[in-house]
């Protein structure tokens, strides 16, 4: 977390947090999650994608609505087409209830396991006040290829609160997004700083900007990384998220 916010308040976008150890330290840790999540058994079947994400918000910057290097992206979206996700057809299965006094049918989705999950790591305590994330659940959503995508508001559901560390995932074509951080909070609130990965399964549908990172050449000497690799991923994934910081060729050079 402090890593994180005194790069921005220095000047450097919060991803500058992936030159040091602990970042990928902590990314090792989420890869076993993400193995079990997508069923991977293999050490190489799982791999993750070089779009890393850094956040440390900034309530001046958007309350005054000012686009800046790790603002939340507060448009809800989704990472990767439903059709790039999963693998199969999706089916609508009508269930009936009856009650006592009333019959009740409700309408189930019934999909196929993700073979790409999006990551979610706050690294500071999380309020519904200091920049949360919101989620819709399948039910809500209206699974369709419509920008942005339609769903029913009323089934999204706050990750908040969320102790800092709090390891969260969805599948890649989950719709959510973040909330900018309220320009005054409570005594222990501090603005929301947070990281965030998507893995996928290898033969998965991929982020065509990018080659995906495996686990062998993460992690496969005792040293990690070479720092230059590391500043290497950190400038690529600036130039991911340029829809919605705006331009980042200063900072990466």
């Amino acid at each position: 977390a402090a890593a994180a916010t005194n790069a921005a308040k220095h000047g450097w976008p919060p991803a500058a947090v992936f030159l040091c150890d602990d970042a990928w330290r902590a990314v090792a840790a989420l890869w076993r999650w993400a193995e079990a999540m997508l069923g991977c058994s293999g050490d190489d079947e799982a791999v993750l994608e070089p779009s890393l994400a850094a956040f440390a918000l900034d309530p001046a910057a958007d309350r005054a609505g000012r686009r800046y290097v790790g603002n939340n992206f507060g448009v809800p979206h989704r990472d990767y087409a439903v059709k790039d996700v999963r693998r199969g057809t999706e089916t609508n299965l009508e269930t009936t209830k009856p009650s006592a006094n009333e019959t009740k049918t409700e309408t189930k989705t019934n999909l196929s396991p993700p073979e790409v999950v999006s990551v979610w790591l706050p690294v500071v305590d999380v309020t519904r006040r200091n920049g949360c994330m919101y989620v819709v659940p399948v039910e809500y959503d209206a699974r369709d290829d419509s920008t942005p995508p339609q769903f029913d508001r009323a089934g999204a559901i706050a990750l908040a609160p969320a102790k800092a560390g709090s390891l969260m995932a969805w599948a890649g074509d989950t719709i959510h997004w973040g909330t900018a951080c309220a320009s005054s909070l409570a005594e222990r609130e501090v603005p929301r700083a947070s990281l965030a990965f998507v893995f996928r399964k290898r033969d998965a549908s991929c982020d065509s900007r990018g080659v995906p990172l495996t686990k062998r050449e993460c992690f496969g000497n005792t040293e990690g990384l070479a720092l230059s690799k590391r500043l290497e991923i950190v400038k690529h994934a600036l130039t991911c998220f340029e829809h919605w910081y705006g331009d980042t060729r200063e900072t990466r050079e």
